[in-house]
């Protein structure tokens, strides 16, 4: 039953968590049990976790969720586009993906085609030029939470 609470139990029962469109958080688990069960993924299920946390919690950090976000990202393209390179960045992935169009081709939909590359490659790119908290300027954009959310908690993984 929904007692149209904005809270639920975490997973272990140890507390309570906010609670989350069961479909977002689906994917979440989905994707982080995918990335933790491929060992060339590095630590691309570790960062959602951290975003995750960092989203939700009692106090947000969008700055840091964001952060995680990168290094997801990072870390779950790195095995794939540039795998010789140890400092590998979100920004050097995006380049090389750029450099070599016609050699990515993503299997959505009913014919593999080059276009799903180049669209992962903008949402890349969209998540790069989007964080300005890493860099000074005259227009930081840090997103706060609205007021009218309430108080947040959750666990370090989706509930």
């Amino acid at each position: 039953m929904d007692g149209r609470s904005a809270y639920t139990l975490r997973s272990d029962r140890a507390g309570l968590c906010q609670r989350v469109d069961p479909t977002a958080e689906a994917l979440a688990r989905a994707a982080v049990t995918s990335a933790d069960q491929d060992p060339a993924r590095g630590s691309a299920g570790t960062h959602p976790r951290r975003a995750w946390a960092a989203a939700y919690a009692l106090h947000p950090d969008p700055g840091r969720a964001y952060s995680e976000a990168i290094k997801a990202v990072e870390a779950a393209a790195h095995a794939t586009v540039e795998l010789n390179n140890r400092k590998a960045t979100l920004g050097s992935i995006i380049k090389v993906m750029e450099n070599t169009r016609a050699r990515w081709v993503v299997g959505i939909g009913y014919e593999p085609s080059s276009a799903g590359a180049e669209t992962i490659e903008r949402m890349m790119r969209l998540l790069w030029t989007g964080q300005t908290s890493r860099h000074g300027g005259s227009h930081p954009h840090v997103t706060r939470p609205s007021p009218k959310r309430g108080p947040q908690s959750i666990s370090p993984s989706p509930c």
